[in-house]
């Protein structure tokens, strides 16, 4: 009741501002709660109680029009009013005429800015994203996450953009490190194992899953394996051919994980890592063992078809047992991918005729068995476990 009493003299007070012929309060009052009974927002005991304790005889006497005031003192109602919408009608003055003045002056504003050396810009900005990944409370306290999130990637922008101006001294430097492409690092991994311990630093501090994928798609990088998106299209695959060190690596980073996870070893840090592992690293094992062990692969596409068929296996296993789904879900879309894929590649190899018909039987089959007895075999597999 006392919420409405607040809101109904608010409205009064409202009301009251904009008339534009002279009316004693009292009057502007009752007017006003017999409407608010008339269009059923409060009853008529509500509003009969609310005339005997808002409106007095005092209020009859008291005249109300656009010039006079309301209330003591300075702060009326409708001085607020005209001042905030004078206030914000100067606001748009002045921005509009800063605008035209930039418009005017443009010609000598870009000649100024292009003297400038690109190396202070360069230099004050990264110092001011640096300084919003060191402190982003002194930016925004309620959002210093996303301070956080935009001046990280805004180092690594600036930091392209200085490789990019002073290219020679780029190249000097990493002239420098050319004795780690001897043992078969390059300046593309060297650079995915910085921005994995980058992101990686960040997913501790910020505690936070989206660094920590950020950081398994730098180690994914490593081993030079990418997504890549285009308009309407998505590109998997690796930019070098090194399947055996990507696929290895990943599953010795899964075992860890998942021997650190039993243990309890740090689990307040790898659970900011399990999104980018589940999703992203399975990917990278399960494209790579999909592309050598396709038909148009080169050699090994049956060790490649085995190992495909094993890490399927593996990975509903685990999923089951430590809630591993993320993994066993993408490698179970890939393992149907690559038996598709096959019985396409073999029927069609005895006629199109004959490579439909196959095919169609093939497929069929496998989808009444999945569906009848797929919860058999899921029982099964949680029982035996």
């Amino acid at each position: 009741m006392t919420m409405i009493k607040q809101w109904l003299m608010a409205m009064c007070l409202f009301f009251m501002t904009g008339m534009c012929m002279a009316q004693n309060l009292g009057e502007v009052k009752t007017g006003f709660v017999n409407e608010m009974q008339n269009k059923g927002y409060i009853t008529q005991g509500q509003a009969t109680q609310i005339k005997q304790e808002m409106i007095s005889k005092e209020d009859f006497n008291k005249q109300v029009a656009p010039s006079v005031e309301i209330a003591k003192g300075d702060d009326t109602v409708q001085k607020t009013i005209s001042t905030q919408s004078l206030l914000s009608f100067s606001n748009f003055l002045i921005v509009s005429g800063i605008f035209v003045l930039i418009a005017f002056f443009w010609k000598s504003i870009k000649n100024l800015i292009i003297q400038v050396p690109a190396i202070i810009y360069q230099a004050l900005f990264l110092g001011v994203s640096v300084a919003a990944t060191i402190y982003p409370e002194k930016f925004s306290s309620s959002y210093s996450f996303y301070v956080v999130l935009a001046a990280s990637l805004m180092n690594l922008m600036i930091i392209g953009w200085m490789a990019v101006t002073y290219k020679e001294i780029a190249e000097k430097i990493v002239a420098k490190f050319a004795f780690l492409a001897k043992i078969g690092l390059r300046a593309e991994t060297v650079m995915c194992m910085w921005l994995m311990v980058y992101f990686g630093f960040f997913a501790i501090t910020q505690e936070s899953k989206l660094f920590g994928f950020f950081a398994a798609v730098a180690f994914s990088g490593i081993f030079s394996f990418v997504i890549i998106s285009f308009p309407g299209a998505v590109g998997l695959g690796q930019t070098r051919n090194i399947p055996n060190a990507l696929i290895f690596s990943h599953l010795i980073a899964f075992a860890i994980f998942i021997v650190m996870g039993v243990n309890g070893i740090a689990s307040e840090y790898t659970k900011y890592f399990a999104t980018g592992i589940q999703y992203y690293c399975t990917l990278a094992i399960g494209i790579t063992l999909l592309i050598e062990s396709s038909f148009w692969s080169g050699k090994n596409k049956a060790t490649y078809s085995m190992g495909l068929i094993v890490v399927t296996l593996l990975a509903n296993f685990f999923g089951a047992m430590f809630n591993l789904t993320a993994s066993a879900a993408i490698m179970n879309v890939l393992m149907v991918v690559w038996i598709i894929e096959w019985v396409g590649y073999v029927s069609f190899s005895v006629g199109a005729l004959g490579g439909l018909l196959f095919s169609g039987l093939t497929l069929v089959g496998m989808g009444v068995l999945i569906d009848k007895y797929a919860s058999t075999l899921l029982t099964a597999l949680s029982s035996a476990m």
